[in-house]
């Protein structure tokens, strides 16, 4: 296992999509044990594969305190959205110190695979689905900056230059 590098905002490759997983194997599961690593060494509660420049459709997710719960989620795709929303101040390890209130679904089902290819389903509430959400926005090339206003992002490259 190894802790990969990640791409800091405002990188131009956080806003490339990625593409689907076709092939499963040795090295897919090499990458995910090395995303979840490197999740886990920045204390963060999801990783996607873009975020680490790997154009795949592969995010990793944990949001147990003793990381002990790592859901993995290969070529996801929410297949339905409940219509009531929360805000979730959420945060990015691609953008660290930034923090930002996000309308979200509440609850998603999402249908995706795990690392062995074999196809699931599951609904997610509360946090997981925000999560999930979140990384699923860095697989269409999406940032939380996407989210912010002119003058929330003037602020954070001004922080940022700090």
């Amino acid at each position: 296992m190894a802790i990969l590098g990640v791409l800091r905002y405002p990188d131009p490759r956080l806003s490339k999509s990625a593409h689907p997983v076709e092939v499963f194997g040795h090295a897919l599961e090499e990458l995910v044990s090395d995303m979840l690593e490197t999740m886990y060494h920045h204390q963060a509660i999801g990783l996607s594969a873009p975020q680490v420049n790997v154009k795949k459709q592969v995010v990793v997710v944990d949001l147990s305190e003793n990381q002990s719960s790592p859901l993995v989620l290969i070529n996801p795709m929410v297949s339905s959205a409940a219509p009531d929303h929360s805000h979730f101040e959420e945060g990015c390890v691609s953008i660290p110190g930034f923090y930002l209130p996000i309308r979200r679904s509440r609850s998603i089902q999402i249908e995706a695979l795990d690392a062995q290819g074999h196809s699931f389903s599951m609904i997610a509430e509360g946090w997981l689905a925000a999560c999930i959400q979140h990384e699923i926005d860095h697989l269409n090339g999406q940032t939380l900056m996407d989210h912010a206003t002119m003058k929330q992002r003037s602020q954070y490259r001004r922080s940022a230059h700090r």
